[in-house]
């Protein structure tokens, strides 16, 4: 499993911005870019909001 991006580095309140969001973005490159992580069903409204969002 990749690490959270504050796991990367120990100093990482000394880090520029920049070097932040490299870091948040060498995080992200480990995750897949081909599967999907939940169903499409999953985002429609009436399954997010209930019976509220209808």
């Amino acid at each position: 499993m990749p690490q959270k991006p504050e796991d990367l580095t120990v100093t990482n309140k000394n880090l520029t911005s920049t070097e932040k969001a490299e870091q948040f973005r060498q995080w992200v490159a480990h995750f897949s870019k081909t599967s999907v992580s939940l169903p499409s069903e999953a985002s429609r409204r009436e399954n997010i909001y209930g019976y509220r969002g209808t």
